[in-house]
């Protein structure tokens, strides 16, 4: 009886999910211009695609300047995107240079970048496949100039390093 009453439990529960699901589906709308589907009322504003030249942007964070740090997961770097007031939004996007790239070798993949941050307490902290990282600009002249190791880690799956 117990267990009919467990497998009761968990239909109702599995039933509930489904048309939770199938319910807000229902009420999402194609956006024209960005082609994301948004809930009803709601707008989407494309303001920069990434080029291949960037690679896949996997981990973001903005900085205290509400400039958005981004990096591609394999080699092609960490960048800045800063809004600008020109006409219409605009992007001005630099590459930052010095942060720690540590590839380890998949195939035709050389995952090393940067898959996770989280600015905290004047600092930007990083974590990659081989290593979590504590990113400091010392001088305040709007660089990162300090790369400290603050754990090494060991090579484990991709996903894992994107949570910090």
């Amino acid at each position: 009886m117990q267990s009919q009453m467990k497998y009761a439990i968990l239909w109702i529960t599995v039933c509930i999910a489904l048309c939770n699901s199938r319910a807000s589906a229902e009420h999402l709308v194609l956006d024209a211009d960005t082609q994301i589907n948004l809930p009803s009322g709601f707008d989407a504003e494309l303001l920069y695609e990434v080029p291949a030249s960037q690679g896949s942007w996997v981990a973001m964070a903005f900085d205290p300047k509400g400039r958005l740090i981004v990096s591609d997961q394999d080699d092609k770097g960490v960048f800045r995107l800063t809004l600008t007031e020109t006409e219409g939004a605009g992007v001005r996007v630099e590459h930052l240079e010095g942060f720690p790239y540590l590839p380890i070798n998949w195939g035709r993949r050389r995952v090393g970048g940067a898959l996770g941050f989280l600015y905290a307490f004047d600092s930007l902290y990083m974590s990659s496949m081989k290593g979590f990282y504590r990113i400091r600009d010392t001088d305040g002249d709007d660089t990162f100039d300090e790369f400290t190791l603050l754990k090494q880690l060991g090579v484990g799956y991709e996903h894992s390093a994107h949570s910090i």
